[in-house]
């Protein structure tokens, strides 16, 4: 695996309410090969986050074993793993206040990525 290009906000962490991140060169190129990025969205406590993945152009697999995209509640330690393309928004609500972002490819076969938003919610 390669570290992600510089510049592409790999091991970021995102402390803002509302904000975007998109996969490394999305959406001009394909995403790069043998990449293994991790990026973080931390809010303040009292608060959890609601993603939606907008876009998004990954290798498919029925396992998502090669290119995949993972979402994962820091707090519960539950994720859902992605891959393919989407006809639909896919919407990921977490319980804590932190969750991180995982993207990882293989050595073949790019797409042009995936671009998400985030947003904090009150806990109730």
């Amino acid at each position: 695996m390669v570290e992600c290009p510089e510049g592409y906000g790999c091991d970021s962490v995102n402390t803002q309410l509302v904000g975007q991140m998109d996969s490394p060169l999305y959406p001009d190129l394909n995403y790069p090969r043998e990449l293994d990025c991790m990026k973080h969205v931390h809010l303040p406590s009292g608060y959890h986050v609601n993603i939606t993945v907008l876009d998004m152009d990954i290798e498919f697999d029925d396992n998502c074993q090669f290119d995949h995209l993972t979402i994962t509640d820091k707090l519960t330690g539950l994720g859902q793993t992605f891959c393919g393309s989407l006809n639909d928004p896919i919407v990921f609500t977490s319980v804590g206040n932190e969750v991180s972002i995982h993207f990882v490819t293989d050595s073949s076969i790019e797409g042009s990525g995936w671009s998400l938003t985030w947003e904090a919610l009150e806990n109730e």
